[in-house]
């Protein structure tokens, strides 16, 4: 489907994956001397329903339109669900960014709450 529509089956991969989450910009914005990675999305109302997400045009490399629901199938499959545990204990991961802190000085903090 995709290749007589002129995408590479990455493209439409691609594509597909920054209708739903985004994709990080080719080049980070520099501000104040610092480099910041910015992620591209498309409109809220292009992921809002699968219809939409199907409807969403795309543009290969090449030029070519289609969208995105003529070169895939877009449906909704529910995810597992998984529970992981240690010593019957729930595991839960938590990340942050920090930035002014060590980890050292962080760390406590985190651990009071």
């Amino acid at each position: 489907m995709a290749a007589r529509a002129g995408f590479t089956p990455e493209e439409v991969a691609i594509d597909a994956a920054a209708v739903l989450e985004g994709e990080p910009a080719a080049t980070p914005v520099v501000l104040n001397d610092r480099a910041y990675t910015i992620r591209v999305r498309f409109p809220d109302q292009s992921r809002s329903s699968l219809d939409n997400m199907s409807n969403t045009l795309l543009t290969s490399a090449t030029g070519r339109t289609a969208t995105l629901g003529s070169l895939a199938q877009v449906i909704n499959d529910p995810g597992e669900t998984e529970i992981r545990r240690e010593n019957l204990q729930r595991l839960v991961q938590v990340t942050a960014r920090l930035e002014e802190w060590t980890w050292e000085a962080a760390s406590p903090r985190c651990k009071k709450r």
